[in-house]
């Protein structure tokens, strides 16, 4: 198959044409994050253009975080990096000794209910009578609850997950290694709000209080959302610090 015959009306360098349709495959989970890709002379021979075309192609792809080279080993689909979650931001220490301390998680409940909410539903591209599954956890440390987590996910594309075991994994590799289902991407901001009685009774804190509330979306092949996270943390349990370079 001829690359040209497959963008005639796109424009610019053909590296970046291939690069291009190589991310639109990445997207769709043509390959699958940790899998390797086709050698650069398969590809350029399933596009019907130079090895130099395709490297290029790659370093973009590589310089954009979408994949990684390995010398000797080939072009390998980079998983989502979660160390670049926000939520990196809360540093727990003791407070006396400054001893690092690692919270659990543990799940409080979890339903199935109706969507309900307009903007969820607009989110997940599903009808208000749809069902979600909300889950619902805690970080907890000494018995204390420092951060709350909830998750709503469009329950069509996890049937069968209350059934699973919540505790103990990360949300993401339980839907991928017990679902098949891969974050791909996350988008995230965060604000601070001041803490509702609802809040403030599960964080042991003042009602009015100022928390740090993360707001997450995630999606897994083809821009489908798969999860709308609310992390809400205890203000005092946050810590920003970024060394420029």
């Amino acid at each position: 198959m001829n690359i040209l015959s497959k963008v005639e009306s796109d424009s610019g360098p053909l590296y970046q044409q291939i690069r291009r349709l190589l991310e639109s495959e990445l997207r769709k989970g043509t390959w699958k994050p940790g899998e390797v890709m086709p050698t650069e002379v398969e590809l350029s021979e399933r596009f019907g253009v130079s090895v130099g075309t395709v490297k290029q192609a790659i370093l973009l792809l590589a310089r954009d975080g979408l994949v990684h080279r390995q010398s000797g080993k080939g072009t390998f689909v980079r998983p989502i990096d979660r160390g670049q979650s926000l939520t990196r931001f809360f540093r727990f220490r003791e407070s006396d000794s400054g001893r690092v301390l690692h919270p659990e998680i543990k799940v409080i409940d979890f339903e199935l209910r109706p969507c309900k909410q307009e903007p969820l539903a607009k989110i997940f591209k599903i009808l208000p009578d749809e069902q979600l599954f909300v889950l619902r956890r805690c970080m907890i440390q000494d018995g204390a609850p420092i951060c709350l987590y909830t998750s709503y996910l469009p329950y069509s594309l996890v049937p069968g997950i209350e059934k699973l075991e919540l505790n103990g994994k990360a949300l993401y590799d339980i839907l991928q290694q017990e679902l098949g289902i891969y974050v791909v991407q996350a988008n995230e901001s965060l604000r601070a709000l001041p803490a509702d009685p609802e809040a403030a009774a599960q964080l042991g804190v003042q009602e009015g209080e100022p928390l740090i509330v993360i707001q997450r979306t995630a999606y897994t092949f083809n821009d489908v959302v798969i999860e709308r996270r609310m992390i809400i943390g205890r203000n005092d349990k946050f810590e920003y610090q970024y060394q420029l370079r």
